[in-house]
């Protein structure tokens, strides 16, 4: 806890932070902004004290910084700040040992999980990131809607220069990415380097950005050392149904958690191997997010919400949509004529 003068030095930090410029070295060139907008464009987001006093002569060599603050805690092998915390983990032992298999096998570059929205594909990935940072590097990245080729090779290269690779500047221009300089580097000039990719949420890619992820792909299968792992909602191409059938991609598709698993997950008030918890596992398929909100409704968790909005409503037609909000309102079961009528289709 900062002391009375620690906190108002802070205060003093922040409140200056916005008419302060600085300049941020990256790889690929200088950017020069405000003190303030600075943790914002270094990869994980660190605090605004962490970036204040690292800087020197107004001035941050984003690698340096970053390589510090990688290896702290970390030993030999660097992680990426956003990989998450492992919270409770149920369950998963076959996912769990297929994919520790995966990593350890010469020559199986790489790994998609897929699954619906809540089925566990971040926490499986994070279980087994936390295993594989002991005797590698992890490079951990949840892809937005708005990322570019661009963003995603920037943030490849300051980890893997700051691991002591080659750093991807020379394939990147003004905003722009050489696909056939980065398919070199990647497969050339850092071979050796235990690196292991992991990219989540994998369906937010567009497809400029799935051209870094495919080559990426193919790069790690010519490439000793380097592994890409990634999560999606839906079916990515990511490499040819030939490389499944030769063991160097591993494909697998997340379903609900067994039912010992799942009793660990009732909600509170439910008692495990009751009726009511093995008729509930039944209902949700074992789902967790589901599990985990049962008996609390939607606006208990805005992660249920979520998932019923992108999974279930976005599915719907038009029709089907207003049939459903009309439905919503009823007590009881509606009629086909009497839902007929009320929609105006007659």
């Amino acid at each position: 806890m900062l002391s009375d003068d620690g906190l108002r030095a802070a205060r003093d930090i922040a409140g200056k932070a916005g008419s302060i410029e600085v300049s941020l070295e990256f790889p690929t060139g200088e950017v020069r902004t405000h003190l303030a907008d600075a943790p914002s464009l270094i990869q994980g987001t660190p605090s605004l004290a962490e970036v204040a006093s690292s800087i020197r002569n107004g001035r941050l060599n984003v690698p340096d910084f970053l390589m510090k603050r990688l290896r702290e805690g970390c030993g030999e092998f660097l992680v990426s700040p956003e990989l998450p915390e492992t919270g409770r983990f149920h369950g998963r032992i076959r996912e769990l040992d297929l994919m520790n298999a995966w990593f350890m096998t010469e020559g199986a570059s790489v790994l998609s999980v897929k699954g619906i929205a809540g089925i566990g594909k971040t926490t499986l990935l994070t279980r087994a990131a936390h295993d594989w940072m002991k005797t590698s590097h992890v490079f951990w990245r949840g892809v937005r809607e708005y990322d570019t080729a661009w963003s995603l090779v920037q943030d490849m290269s300051v980890f893997i220069s700051s691991a002591g690779g080659s750093n991807l500047s020379k394939a990147m221009g003004q905003h722009r990415v050489d696909m056939n300089a980065l398919s070199y580097i990647l497969t050339n000039d850092i071979p050796g380097m235990k690196i292991v990719f992991i990219l989540d949420d994998l369906q937010n890619a567009n497809e400029d950005t799935l051209g870094v992820v495919r080559l990426l792909c193919n790069s790690a299968m010519r490439a000793n050392g380097l592994k890409i792992a990634a999560a999606s909602r839906k079916y990515v191409k990511l490499a040819d149904k030939s490389k499944s059938l030769d063991g160097e991609h591993l494909e697998i598709t997340l379903d609900g958690l067994d039912s010992e698993s799942a009793m660990l997950l009732l909600p509170a008030g439910i008692k495990p191997h009751s009726d009511e918890s093995r008729d509930l596992i039944k209902k949700t398929s074992g789902h967790p997010l589901l599990l985990k909100n049962a008996h609390l409704g939607l606006s208990a968790d805005g992660q249920l919400s979520k998932y019923v909005r992108e999974e279930i409503f976005s599915g719907l037609s038009k029709e089907e949509r207003e049939a459903l909000e009309a439905l919503s309102l009823a007590r009881a079961p509606v009629e086909r004529d009497q839902l007929v009528r009320l929609l105006g289709l007659q």
